[in-house]
């Protein structure tokens, strides 16, 4: 492969991540190689977007969500922009709010599929993952 920034074959690279405490899901592997199945956060940069959202959409969350807890409440807020939050989103701290790609939460949890088909303004919410997905009323 022709890394045409470098104009190199070959260049050693190093990855600065985390300790495993603040280690998200959001944090590729760099040590093993890359394929879908094993980085499902990442396909899409091979993979065709195969969803009637904009590509481009983003989800406001939590960093619970990135250390993997279950998202438990949703709400579509533009044409590309939901709020998905690993327990009550009123009860999240500030400092713990990130914003990141829909795919990105579609790589870490396809339960929340169901959030595509919302309508500006409306929300879903559950218990768990294993729950039924509920209309906000």
């Amino acid at each position: 492969m022709f890394f045409d920034y470098y104009k190199v074959n070959n260049f050693k690279a190093f990855q600065i991540i985390p300790d495993s405490i603040h280690y998200t899901l959001d944090i590729p592997d760099m040590s093993k190689e890359w394929i879908n199945s094993t980085e499902p956060i990442w396909q899409w940069l091979n993979q065709e977007w195969g969803y009637s959202v904009p590509v481009n959409s983003t989800v406001i969350t939590n960093i619970n969500t990135l250390f993997g807890e279950e998202i438990t409440e949703l709400t579509r807020w533009e044409n590309d922009e939901w709020e998905m939050f690993a327990g009550p989103g009123p009860d999240v701290k500030k400092e713990d709010v990130r914003v990141v790609p829909l795919a990105t939460i579609l790589g870490i949890d396809k339960s929340i599929l169901p959030a595509l088909k919302l309508d500006i303004g409306e929300g879903l919410w559950r218990d768990s993952r294993e729950s039924e997905w509920n209309n906000w009323e």
